[in-house]
């Protein structure tokens, strides 16, 4: 299928590092970047009818939770699917905007079903104690490694939410 006919265009952001195409469609205020990297979330993404009969026909082979499937390239299912990214994203999980807020509790990261493998990881765990370095590190990191991405037309940055 060509590239335009699988296409998911995401409306949400989650606050994270991502790499996005440098090069972008205006739409009114937003700019609209193919997507290339894992970007969490689904609480707001738009799909076609043809991308939707894709998604229902292949989904029982899907093994992680649906924004794993959808938006991460390395361990989702759905390699065909083009994801762009609307920036500034129109909206936001109330946990991300709001993270010590009482809203709405998600119970998705005790569900024994998701990614299991991934909360696993004891690298990620071990890591997870510099949270201060990770904060003052990252941002020098996803420069240095924009600057890499610039020749192959692709940027590293936070989408943000407006």
């Amino acid at each position: 299928m060509p590239e335009s006919d699988l296409c998911i265009v995401r409306l949400e952001t989650f606050l994270a590092s991502t790499t996005l195409s440098l090069n972008s469609e205006q739409v009114a205020d937003r700019a609209v970047r193919r997507l290339y990297s894992n970007h969490g979330g689904a609480a707001g993404y738009m799909i076609n009818r043809v991308t939707a009969a894709y998604l229902v026909a292949t989904a029982p082979q899907a093994a992680h939770a649906v924004d794993t499937e959808l938006f991460d390239p390395k361990r989702g299912q759905f390699k065909d699917v083009v994801v762009r990214q609307i920036d500034p994203a129109l909206c936001i999980q109330d946990q991300i905007r709001r993270p010590n807020s009482a809203s709405f509790i998600s119970n998705i990261k005790l569900r024994a079903d998701i990614d299991a493998d991934a909360r696993q990881n004891l690298v990620k765990k071990f890591f997870a104690r510099f949270d201060a370095i990770k904060k003052f590190v990252r941002p020098i990191k996803n420069g240095l490694y924009t600057l890499v991405l610039l020749p192959t037309g692709k940027i590293r940055r936070i989408v943000p939410y407006r």
